[in-house]
């Protein structure tokens, strides 16, 4: 996404899109933590 469509999308959605932007962030973000782990573990056998 460019920043242009960001906020194109912000100003359609009254604001509501970044509070579900922001929350797909700390999704992706808990998810790449778990990936990342799980390849610790399966790295240390």
């Amino acid at each position: 996404m460019t920043p242009f469509l960001l906020k194109r999308i912000f100003e359609l959605t009254e604001g509501r899109s970044l509070t579900a932007n922001i929350a797909l962030v700390r999704n992706n973000a808990r998810l790449a933590a778990a990936i990342a782990i799980e390849v610790a573990r399966q790295r240390r056998v």
